[in-house]
């Protein structure tokens, strides 16, 4: 991996003079999102995006004409909302500066309105007659995603530890349940009113009809405070009958190169478990990893500054989260060929000259020989080459003389102790906590690893199916220090697979798509880890503590009791014989070519 990593910039490079700017091009193609669009009829409106490039791959403006071929059925308005109607297909068509795009709507018999009292006057008459327009309403699906849009369910309101003035949110909506009791049936139900309700404290407080400490967090004429009337008038319905799940969300657009002071509306949408799907770009809340290179809105529309670079928005919908990344190029267009004549040594040179080809930048000048010698060597086996190897190494005239370099610091002594301590920060156990003599060991065994250049998938397997005795081998001591499955399968996500999973132990993370679920499910594999002995021990006296694993696997969910099967990361749940190590089946799945976690996060460790 380092001999790769070092080759890479082995070479000198001269930048390129960069060609004069280049006006705005000519539409060279038109892109609308989503291509399909399945919709219930009488379903709310789905939205299309309608996007358009010049030959450099530039995003334009793109006003384009909307038609339906079919209006029957769906509808369309000029900003783009797709209204479906009847049961049947259409075809909508985007057309703008002699191109065209179309997406194929697909409408399905809707679940149909609600039966309708005959009562037409009266308070009693108005509610019944809200909740018998359009389908019923469901807590989980329609009024949580308000709710977390308005802000009430995060740490400085309703989701502080002990809540806010009486009325307590979990925070990021993590357990459903809990908030729906805390609004319906909380305080005897003092929160929602069906008979009027809008004069619901749900509503009154959060439109400033009363007093609220938290501002305005709906306005009256909005589509989400007449949802929470409506859901209300229905009676307050926790879910409907088959209610599909959400399975996760996509933005539009994915990438997208943009020119600066550039602005893009992005489209959110969700996808559930039956296959329907919903728009929730107006529900979604964002967030810009790199302000100083690209602003979002509250509504997703993504303004891009007056800088070049690279920068994500990222776009969250209850717990699940799509990434929608930003290239803001240098306004010089350079030619392909002046890429195409660098040096190209490996496949990272490629994917480098792919990426700053991307953001009209040509890479910096390669480093001097000395320099070189200098980096290498620090980067290698951490010290800084003698006198002489300098001299030596200056004086040398042959072409591949860096290659050599490389090959002779790989088999420097100190090559195996220099990333043996870069490893043991990682896995070495504090002394206090399990001892001096298991540390030494756990260091011993870095070091021996490293010199046998032991292959990647042998050293993790021989670390995390590690047992025995703490005071006769080194991995065992990695389970003496992780001594709860929660620990142990925290470390692991994010030290082998690159996956912050820690967030996601008390609640949804904050940024990522993980949840409890996935944290627990996670842990799993390590709920099978047995120990014998002393456990935490003395710095100099500790006793011995014999680990092994057996093939158990008893995990609950913390808040729904819920029986938990191991499960790792974006893999499926896994299937542990009785006479295996659930540990080991966890590696099996890890060091699987076609498993991009395991191997990105030794290349971005290295």
């Amino acid at each position: 991996m380092l001999a790769v990593l070092l080759s890479a910039c082995s070479q000198p490079q001269k930048s390129a003079s960069p060609s004069a700017p280049q006006p705005l091009r000519a539409v060279a193609s038109l892109a609308v999102f989503p291509a399909e669009l399945p919709l219930l009829a009488g379903s709310a409106p789905h939205r299309i995006a309608v996007t358009a490039t010049d030959k450099d791959g530039f995003e334009l403006p793109a006003p384009a004409k909307l038609s339906s071929d079919n209006s029957a059925v769906a509808t369309v308005s000029a900003d783009g909302k797709v209204r479906p109607l009847a049961a049947g297909s259409a075809t909508i068509t985007a057309k703008f500066a002699g191109k065209s795009a179309s997406v194929k709507v697909t409408v399905r018999p809707g679940a149909g309105d609600l039966q309708s009292p005959s009562v037409a006057d009266g308070a009693a008459g108005r509610r019944l007659q809200v909740a018998g327009t359009g389908p019923q309403l469901s807590f989980v699906n329609d009024v949580l995603p308000i709710l977390s849009k308005a802000g009430c369910n995060l740490g400085s309101c309703h989701a502080k530890a002990d809540g806010q003035n009486g009325f307590k949110l979990t925070i990021f909506a993590y357990d459903p349940r809990a908030d729906y009791l805390e609004i319906v049936k909380d305080a005897r139900g003092r929160r929602v009113f069906p008979a009027f309700p809008e004069e619901s404290l749900l509503l009154t407080k959060a439109t400033l009809a009363v007093p609220h400490d938290g501002g305005l967090r709906l306005e009256r004429d909005s589509e989400a405070y007449q949802a929470l009337v409506k859901w209300i008038a229905q009676g307050m319905p926790y879910s409907r009958t088959n209610e599909p799940s959400l399975t996760g969300i996509e933005v539009f657009p994915k990438e997208r190169r943009y020119r600066r002071e550039a602005k893009q509306p992005l489209l959110i949408q969700a996808r559930y478990s039956d296959g329907a799907v919903r728009d929730v770009t107006e529900l979604a809340e964002y967030m810009s990893n790199e302000k100083s290179l690209v602003t979002v809105d509250d509504e997703g529309v993504v303004s891009v500054g007056k800088f070049s670079g690279e920068g994500a928005v990222v776009a969250r919908f209850l717990g699940s989260v799509a990434v929608s990344t930003v290239m803001v190029p240098s306004d010089r267009v350079l030619p392909a060929e002046q890429f195409a004549a660098l040096p190209v040594h490996n496949d990272i040179d490629r994917l480098v000259y792919q990426r700053l080809q991307k953001l009209g930048h040509l890479p910096s000048e390669g480093c001097t020989d000395a320099e070189f010698l200098r980096r290498a060597s620090l980067d290698t086996v951490g010290t800084l080459p003698t006198a002489e190897e300098t001299i030596a190494f200056l004086e040398d005239k042959s072409p591949d003389k860096r290659a050599k370099l490389i090959d002779r610091l790989l088999d420097h002594p100190a090559w195996a102790d220099h990333w043996a301590v870069k490893w043991g920060d990682l896995v070495r156990g504090n002394p206090s906590r399990v001892g001096v003599k298991p540390v030494f060991l756990m260091d011993q065994w870095l070091r021996d690893s490293f010199r046998q250049n032991k292959p990647y998938d042998q050293f993790v397997r021989e670390l995390l199916t590690a047992q025995g005795s703490t005071h006769k081998t080194g991995p065992p001591a990695l389970f003496r220090d992780k001594r709860t499955p929660e620990e142990a399968g925290g470390f692991v996500s994010q030290v082998f697979l690159g996956v912050r999973l820690e967030c996601a132990k008390c609640h949804h993370h904050p940024s990522e798509k993980w949840d409890q679920k996935d944290y627990y499910q996670f842990a799993a594999f390590f709920s099978g880890t047995r120990r014998k002995g002393q456990g935490i021990s003395a710095p100099i006296s500790g006793e011995p503590e014999y680990i092994w694993a057996t093939s158990s696997v008893a995990m609950k969910h913390p808040v729904t009791g819920e029986d938990l099967k191991a499960r790792a990361p974006d893999g499926p749940e896994a299937v542990i014989p009785s006479d295996r190590d659930p540990r080991a089946a966890l590696v099996d799945w890890m060091v699987q070519p076609e498993n991009p976690l395991f191997a990105r996060a030794a290349v971005n460790r290295v």
